[in-house]
Order: structure tokens, then C-alpha cells, then sequence
């Protein structure tokens, strides 16, 4: 698994890399990194063909570990091109990086 800090994270966010967020919805309405799409964790079972095969893709919860597990489990599958952002979305605001509330 890949995983890559903030500042590496926005320059991919920069490049138009798919951001995933796979936090609870209630999580995601408070706070989230612009543009993200929302598979909520306990949806994936029936939303996993939605994350692309074919692009970078950097997934993202809190703190980093439900995304890491997730990544883990996709790797299974067959996913290859996945990066899991350290420290979730906290890192990242504490970064002072776009964050988009409410």
C-alpha cells in the first residue's frame, strides 16, 4: 500500500486525482476535501466499482485507518493504483489545505 502525506496528497489533488472519501455521510457533511466523492465505508460492498481501475486514486477517512484497511482489501481485488492519504482528512486540515465545511 502506498500511503502519502499531505503535501505529497495535494499534489496529486492538484493533478485532478480522484479523491475518495469513505467516511460516514454525517462525517462527510461536516468536513471534506473539495471535489471528493463520497462511498461511505459501510456502502463499499455494493459501491467498490465505482473507485476506478484504471487512474490514481487516493482514498481518505478521519485519521487513516478505515482507508488503509479498505486499500488492504482492494489490493485483494486487484487494485493497483491506490494511495492512502496519512492521517486522513485531519492531517490534512491540519495542513492548512482545502476544506470545504457544512
Amino acid at each position: 500500500m502506498r500511503n502519502v502525506q499531505p503535501e505529497e496528497a495535494k499534489k496529486e489533488y492538484d493533478n485532478q486525482v480522484v479523491f475518495i472519501d469513505v467516511r460516514e455521510e454525517s462525517e462527510h457533511r461536516q468536513a471534506r476535501i473539495p471535489k471528493s466523492q463520497l462511498i461511505p465505508l459501510s456502502q463499499i460492498q455494493h459501491r467498490w466499482e465505482e473507485i476506478p481501475r484504471d487512474k490514481e486514486v487516493v482514498i481518505y477517512c478521519q485519521s487513516g485507518n478505515r482507508s488503509a484497511s479498505l486499500i488492504m482489501e482492494l489490493e485483494r481485488m486487484g487494485f493497483d493504483k491506490l494511495m492512502n492519504l496519512s492521517g486522513g482528512i485531519i492531517a490534512w486540515h491540519q495542513g492548512n489545505l482545502p476544506v470545504e465545511f457544512g
